[in-house]
């Protein structure tokens, strides 16, 4: 079985070929060798190598201190030192490029495979221990992990439980706990072409809590995300349909998405979000909300598109404002 994939960069041909025989006696996989710092660094970004032997002192512009610290900083791929020079500068170098190890030469084979395996360990962990994107680990751990060590598989398992909570919390408004703007506009598309296909009706409303901006002002912020909570459970409660859409859309506005439902019960629903809004009074009554809602009802078809009907209930938001707000205003397509 291969052990891992190891690229080796030397440019002394014979001291490379050398190396290369010997990793692959030792079961590792060694498909590239390379001679300059410049094509280290462009070859390990493509083939992503589990590991890196380093030569300190490399022909041409870049040396193998500073490829080494681009191949760490932008790959997180490990680095060992294969070098001929143990001087304090040198030394003082390569730990700024926070290599996995550092080999004198000559070297015989158990120091090499020593270093390569204890190298290969501590990579495993820090991809464990690691803050970094959940993304960006899933992505390097999906490439290096198939004959890696059961306690990492058990940490892959582990980080795709966190993806999928990662994934459902970045549909979800962060102070309410309702859906957010970017759920929302993904389902309105995704019901808007069921409507076309099966040509049933479809209901947007856009609503906005009236001068809002006053309780934030008066209150404090506090209070403000109070009462958005506040309002936000209220017109839960008002919702007829368990597949429903509501979501926050940002501040102080939200939508809600109904599908197959009458022109008359829609107006229905509207009127009584805007009614219980309007009933809301918390802080010692000193606090009293109202909203303003745009109706848009209409029957999908080819010659529209969801953004029409998102247009046209959101003019309609703006006409119930213009009219004197706590109002539900029909949108006309």
């Amino acid at each position: 079985m291969v052990k891992a994939q190891i690229m080796v960069v030397e440019d002394e041909g014979l001291v490379a070929i050398e190396i290369k025989e010997t990793l692959e006696k030792m079961g590792y996989y060694v498909p590239h060798v390379v001679s300059n710092g410049k094509d280290a660094v462009s070859l390990a970004s493509t083939e992503k190598p589990d590991l890196v032997l380093m030569d300190i002192r490399l022909n041409g512009p870049m040396d193998g201190i500073e490829a080494a610290r681009q191949i760490r900083e932008n790959l997180f791929i490990p680095v060992i030192f294969l070098t001929a020079h143990s001087d304090e500068e040198t030394l003082r170098r390569a730990k700024t490029a926070e290599s996995y190890g550092y080999l004198l030469k000559p070297f015989d084979d158990r120091a090499l495979i020593a270093a390569i395996e204890m190298a290969l360990y501590k990579s495993n962990e820090e991809l464990i221990r690691s803050k970094e994107s959940l993304e960006e680990l899933n992505t390097e751990l999906e490439g290096k992990v198939k004959d890696r060590t059961i306690a990492l598989e058990q940490a892959l398992s582990q980080l795709e439980k966190a993806n999928q909570e990662l994934h459902k919390l970045s549909y979800l408004d962060g102070l309410t706990g309702i859906r957010n703007r970017r759920y929302f506009d993904e389902k309105l598309v995704q019901w808007w072409e069921l409507s076309v296909i099966e040509h049933k009706p479809l209901c947007l409303l856009m609503l906005d809590l009236d001068h809002f901006k006053k309780v934030n002002d008066y209150f404090g912020h506090t209070i403000g995300d109070e009462a958005l909570i506040v309002t936000t459970r209220t017109i839960n409660g008002t919702l007829r349909k368990a597949n429903d859409i509501f979501a926050r859309l940002g501040g102080e506005e939200f939508g809600v998405l109904i599908s197959d439902i009458t022109l008359e019960d829609s107006k229905i629903v509207a009127e009584n979000i805007r009614s219980k809004v309007e009933s809301i009074r918390f802080k010692n009554n000193e606090i009293r909300l109202t909203i303003s809602i745009g109706l848009c009802h209409l029957i999908p078809n080819k010659d529209l598109s969801s953004e029409d009907l998102y247009k046209a209930a959101d003019i309609a938001l703006y006409n119930a404002k213009q009219k004197g707000r706590n109002q539900v205003s029909l949108a006309r397509v």
